[in-house]
């Protein structure tokens, strides 16, 4: 290999790991600005503001939450469950579709329930994923109650 050919291999490499290093700096840069005006909330506290009208047994709240954060990667606890990740909060996946795909298999293993592609292709928030969850849950323990009824 010619030595320029090695230049121009190197200043490529160089200059596609700057730009991804730069990528990464305004993504923080983004959440940073973002969540400037939310305070850390405790689970208690999370579920009590944002789900406190709400069916969603306060459990449920809690795991989608922790699963989310566990999968991110990253402490991500100034979320709120209606930020929608398909607009201005683009930039909290940094995920490629094997990392939704990834979260979505943690979901199902983490509550034993199945989740469809096109049940994952309509979630755009934390509030989706959690109403979504504990539906199938309660979808769940009825069949589980009609099967007590039958064998009784």
């Amino acid at each position: 290999m010619e030595a320029w050919h090695i230049t121009l291999l190197s200043f490529v490499v160089c200059t596609a790991l700057m730009w991804i290093f730069d990528s990464d700096k305004k993504d923080k840069l983004k959440l940073a600005e973002l969540f400037s005006n939310r305070a850390v909330r405790s689970d208690e506290d999370y579920d009590r503001t944002f789900f406190k009208n709400s069916s969603i047994d306060k459990d449920v709240v809690t795991q989608v939450r922790r699963v989310f954060i566990e999968q991110l990667g990253e402490n991500y606890d100034l979320l709120e469950p209606d930020d929608d990740w398909t607009a201005d909060y683009l930039v909290i996946w940094n995920l490629d579709s094997f990392g939704y795909v990834e979260l979505m298999m943690a979901l199902e293993e983490e509550f034993e329930i199945k989740i469809s592609d096109a049940e994952a292709a309509e979630m755009r928030s934390l509030r989706d994923i959690t109403e979504m969850v504990s539906a199938k849950l309660a979808k769940l323990d009825s069949k589980e109650s009609d099967k007590g009824l039958i064998n009784q």
